[in-house]
């Protein structure tokens, strides 16, 4: 009897103690939240920003749409993207408005779609075509002195590197 009582005993305290770590370790386990992906793009590299280099930021206004202002060497850009997959880390469509130099030295401002691809969340590719909206006041000098006529639609390139990676906020 003595057996029987000390064997159910050690039964209880077992299975109480089996019962503790999984309380234990439910209690301990936190469900933990869905990472988001950043709402925002820092993209470095040529041709950016309106000048030979500079950067563009992208900030998303809803899941597939995002507003774009660039700063670069003499020059600034701003525009709106449509993004084909959610978030501001995939590939989208865009469109552009260019100012190519600032104060005197401003030669125009050229405005059109482009498309950007993005590879690897690290490498921006953009394509584009855009029209001349005005003329800056350098203009003319700048095309007298490369002997050349201003094109009334160019097409553009843009190569860069996105800094962050895709759940790092800035």
């Amino acid at each position: 009897m003595k057996k029987t009582n000390l064997l159910i005993l050690l039964l209880f305290v077992h299975l109480g103690y089996l019962n503790a770590q999984d309380i234990k370790k439910d209690s301990l386990q936190t469900e933990k939240p869905a990472q988001k992906p950043n709402d925002l793009t820092f993209t470095v590299g040529l041709f950016y920003g309106g000048g030979v280099v500079g950067c563009n930021l992208e900030a998303m206004l809803t899941k597939h749409i995002g507003l774009l202002l660039g700063a670069g060497y003499k020059g600034f850009e701003g525009g709106m993207s449509y993004h084909f997959k959610k978030g501001a880390w995939t590939s989208s469509l865009n469109v552009y408005y260019t100012q190519i130099g600032i104060g005197r030295g401003h030669i125009q401002v050229i405005m059109g779609p482009s498309v950007t691809f993005r590879f690897w969340k690290r490498i921006a590719v953009t394509l584009g075509a855009a029209a001349l909206v005005k003329k800056g006041y350098a203009f003319e000098e700048y095309y007298d002195a490369k002997k050349t006529t201003a094109e009334p639609v160019v097409f553009t390139f843009k190569l860069g590197v996105i800094l962050g990676n895709n759940y790092v906020s800035f």
